[in-house]
């Protein structure tokens, strides 16, 4: 029996000692970059970084020829013969840096600098502050599909901005809004709002008419750990389409015996439907974005451990796999941070992190 026990304890002390040695081996660490890809899922190539911006923000890529980015400068940037020009002057700073507000056809831009909402023309002409000098902070303006009137977010209320009039007007209802946008089809807004409730963050579609208090809830998305920094509220440019996501940049964790282990975070995308009523979830999501001309709705989706591309017909309902997360060899996409997608939908440049088989 002594002999038996005995090997029992040096067989569970072998493995032991070989969990520990694995522990302690080194992940493979991610590494950030750009690529891109025709919509169709072709000509996918890991070394078109054309879209990379280093510090200057978050890019809103309609053509080729024109992208802007949001940072501490409001910039606009030709792929084609990379010219870059500055729409905003030094000491305009831009103090939201996740919302650009564009009208397409009058090729004029909203945003939020100094705490004030602007407007500006494509080519940075007819720069001039909207909102007026009130003591409060303005941010996330939105600008309906028509251009008839601006949104934006005071004190956590809604501000609404009639562009013929030149007049403000805030909304009795909510006192909690984060994003807003108006509908002239229906003459209603629809809102995102930011709850704590119970050690939880709640964040709620909903719509009111602006005039009465009450509003109507669609859905919502609860959060135990929440980053403010990656929620990703966004509307669709024909305004159907309302997405909720949050998503964290992978990270490394150290154990006991000084390895590391890299980790990545996914989340479920829910998207409302405000014509037929429905919610569609889409669970480990990396992360999305809408095509601005066609509303089709582009995402990042965990399968078969790595990070797939998709494109869903919203629609139908039906997903085509674009790209199968594959990036060159012993290489493959771990997470992806942003999906950039031209506003014709023809091509695709995506923010991924990249990770070696180990």
């Amino acid at each position: 029996m002594f002999p038996m026990l005995r090997t029992t304890l040096l067989l569970l002390a072998a493995v032991l000692l070989m969990l520990c040695i694995s522990s302690c081996e080194p992940d493979t660490v991610p590494f950030l970059t750009y690529c891109s890809i025709q919509g169709d899922g072709t000509l996918f190539d890991k070394d078109d970084n054309s879209l990379a911006v280093g510090s200057w923000g978050r890019a809103f890529y309609l053509s080729d020829d024109t992208v802007f980015y949001l940072g501490s400068s409001l910039v606009r940037r030709n792929l084609i013969t990379n010219q870059t020009q500055y729409l905003t002057p030094p000491e305009l700073a831009i103090t939201d840096k996740r919302y650009l507000a564009i009208d397409k056809h009058l090729a004029i831009l909203y945003f939020s600098a100094n705490n004030a909402i602007y407007q500006v023309g494509f080519n940075g002409e007819n720069l001039s502050r909207l909102s007026p000098e009130d003591g409060y902070g303005y941010s996330a303006p939105a600008i309906s599909a028509l251009g008839q009137r601006l949104t934006a977010i005071r004190n956590k209320r809604i501000m609404s901005y009639d562009t013929q009039t030149d007049e403000w007007s805030e909304l009795p209802s909510p006192v909690s809004a984060c994003y807003a946008v108006y509908l002239e089809d229906s003459g209603e807004y629809y809102y995102y709002s930011s709850q704590e409730q119970n050690y939880w963050t709640v964040i709620s579609l909903c719509k009111t008419n602006g005039t009465e208090a009450d509003s109507t809830f669609l859905m919502k998305r609860e959060y135990s750990d929440f980053n403010k920094n990656w929620l990703s509220l966004r509307v669709s440019h024909n305004q159907r389409w309302f997405g909720i996501h949050n998503m964290l940049e992978p990270e490394a964790q150290y154990d006991m015996w000084g390895g590391s282990q890299w980790y990545r975070y996914s989340s479920d995308l829910l998207v409302y439907d405000r014509i037929t009523g429905n919610t569609t979830a889409i669970d480990d999501c990396y992360s999305y974005g809408f095509v601005h001309d066609t509303g089709e709705l582009l995402y990042s989706h965990y399968q078969h451990g790595m990070a797939d591309v998709r494109k869903m017909d919203l629609n139908s309902g039906l997903s085509t796999l674009i790209w199968d997360g594959y990036y060159c060899k012993d290489n493959y996409f771990f997470s992806m941070s942003e999906i950039y997608p031209r506003a014709d939908g023809h091509k695709i440049y995506l923010r991924t992190w990249v990770k070696a088989l180990r």
